[in-house]
């Protein structure tokens, strides 16, 4: 064995460790870089992030041997957390150089003290002020990194701590119980393979082997044959030596895994846990019910908690509903006490989902409603991480002052997706809106307000509500809004109204989600109005319900910033769905 090497394993986090004495040769040094091997300085050793075969070959050839890892998982953990709290140090003490060397200069210009023009002391005072935010900037940048180096530090111990829990470890035995059986499946494709090159004599079979897909051989090997560059004769040896090496990589891989479970299920044996790798009973599912409901069945959506819809019964022989195709039929839960039928067939004209009784099955009573008991909340659990406190030398309040001074002066509105409705636009979506004195009036995502800027006198008994996420946006409406909320649209849910006019954002399709939120809140007989992206998904979702549809000209937005193509579209609740 070289003694100026060593080589170690660690079950716990599956790493190989190379520790060496004297620098590698130029040669071996790449040879290790390229199998994945990193040199982690603090630690003074090479590291790879994984075992494998290639890897664990590369060692024994230095070392002869691999033996087992001295440092625990924990340990390594706190070590890193000991290292983190000292560029924490560093970066604290250049935070205080740097909050000095402001504190020195302020004097001369106080901060936020307009610079006179023609002062005799501009020019100065103006490299003051450039000397001043230069420092507050880097002292707040050095106190971010010491918190960054801060959190790095909990952030180890607490990984170490979180893969410890049992829970994790029998995820993680799950995870490479499934791993080794994938490597099984392969291993027997391969001897599968394998024995057919080796009991087939007929040249025929032999070429639509080498041929077909997974012949053994690499694809420059294939390559090679399907050009004639090498006999079929060669091709085959080189497959068979190929999947004979697969074999025996695969072998390998399935001891190294099955020693992994052998140490992981010991460790969680001895944490009193091995009853969490027992199989989970199946949960049973309600029982399935066939009874008669002129009135319909109320069920609740599958993908939309609290929204519910009545479907319709129809009712039909067995026979016939086994000839509808199995994707456009299945069954719903009602009351969280049984379960029914439903099937997805055409009526009145159109397809829609219906509930079915079937008429020479055994007829049940309808059971009675289950309320659920909501699932208690669980306690937040405190930390238990050790962890030396945020140094108080430097202080947030002092960091906070400079970071408040720093972004006065220059203040920027950042509302993504924000495209002002031009104003000859917002007339019309108006006149569409046919608004009368009286009514109740909602613009969700109502940004700067120019839908409603346009909007004609509806009091005496209007009322107008304005629903904008932007807490800077919301002091410009005001004025034209009799209530403002302070919310994400599409998480408020508001009264119903009258008419709803809107210009929601087109990011990635959210101006349907906006719509279909909004006609929740129609009156019936009430309109909607909206401008929206004239696209495939908005036409899908909105055509159909529709009672108006208009295209409006491209570059209609091309002032605010966008070319996407919109048109507008009205729904009277009359036609809308639901």
């Amino acid at each position: 064995m070289n003694r100026e090497m060593k080589a170690t394993y660690d079950p716990a986090d599956n790493k190989l460790r190379l520790r060496t004495t004297e620098r590698l040769d130029a040669e071996t040094y790449a040879e290790a870089r390229e199998l994945g091997f990193i040199w982690a300085a603090k630690q003074g050793l090479f590291v790879a992030p994984a075992w494998s075969p290639a890897r664990e070959d590369f060692l024994i050839s230095l070392c002869e041997e691999i033996g087992d890892e001295d440092t625990s998982l924990a340990g390594r953990a706190e070590e890193r957390a000991e290292r983190f709290e000292g560029y924490k140090e560093n970066r604290i003490t250049d935070a205080e150089a740097a909050e000095k060397g402001v504190s020195g200069i302020a004097d001369n210009i106080p901060l936020g003290q307009p610079i006179l023009v023609g002062h005799h002391g501009e020019r100065h005072a103006r490299k003051d002020a450039e000397r001043i935010t230069r420092g507050m900037e880097k002292a707040v940048n050095m106190w971010d990194t010491a918190n960054y180096w801060q959190d790095r530090a909990a952030g180890a111990l607490r990984n170490a701590k979180y893969k410890e829990l049992p829970g994790v470890r029998a995820r993680r035995i799950k995870g490479l119980e499934a791993e080794k059986r994938k490597i099984e499946r392969e291993k027997a494709d391969s001897e599968k393979l394998l024995k057919a090159y080796q009991t087939t004599q007929h040249a025929h079979l032999q070429d639509c082997l080498l041929k077909s897909w997974g012949t053994g051989l690499t694809r420059e090997e294939q390559i090679r044959y399907e050009k004639g560059e090498i006999t079929k004769e060669l091709a085959v040896e080189l497959a068979i030596s190929n999947l004979t090496e697969s074999i025996a990589s695969r072998n390998r891989w399935i001891r190294h895994i099955e020693n992994r479970l052998v140490y992981e299920k010991e460790m969680l044996g001895e944490q009193g846990k091995l009853s969490l790798l027992d199989k989970k009973p199946i949960p049973k599912q309600l029982p399935l019910c066939n009874y008669r409901a002129p009135e319909g069945i109320r069920t609740e959506n599958q993908y939309h908690k609290g929204v519910y819809s009545i479907y319709s019964q129809k009712e039909m022989t067995k026979a016939e509903y086994a000839k509808i195709f199995p994707d456009y039929k299945g069954t719903r839960e009602i009351e969280n006490s049984h379960r029914v039928r439903i099937a997805i067939i055409r009526g009145d004209g159109k397809m829609a989902t219906y509930c079915i009784y079937l008429t020479d099955s055994k007829e049940h009573k309808k059971p009675d409603a289950v309320e659920l008991i909501p699932n208690p909340v669980p306690a937040k659990q405190e930390s238990h991480d050790e962890l030396v406190p945020y140094s108080e030398r430097l202080g947030g309040d002092a960091v906070d002052s400079m970071r408040d001074a720093l972004k006065a002066g220059v203040k920027v509105v950042v509302t993504p997706q924000l495209f002002p409705t031009p104003k000859e636009l917002a007339e019309m979506v108006i006149a569409f809106a046919d608004i009368q004195p009286g009514m109740s009036v909602l613009e969700p995502s109502a940004g700067t307000g120019n839908l409603l800027k346009v909007m004609p006198n509806i009091r005496p008994g209007g009322y107008v509500v304005a629903v904008e996420i932007n807490s800077l946006l919301v002091k410009n409406l005001e004025e034209e809004a009799d209530e403002i909320v302070n919310v994400d649209f599409l998480t408020w849910r508001g009264p119903e109204f009258d008419r709803i006019i809107m210009n929601p954002p087109f990011e990635r399709g959210s101006d349907i989600k906006h719509i279909n939120h909004a006609l929740t809140m129609l009156k019936t007989g009430g309109r909607l109005v909206a401008i929206c992206a004239n696209g495939i998904r908005q036409q899908e979702a909105f055509r159909g319900i529709a009672t108006h549809w208009e295209d409006l000209p491209d570059g209609s937005f091309l002032e605010q910033g966008t070319n996407v193509r919109t048109a507008i579209v009205i729904i009277d609740k009359s036609s809308a769905r639901g």
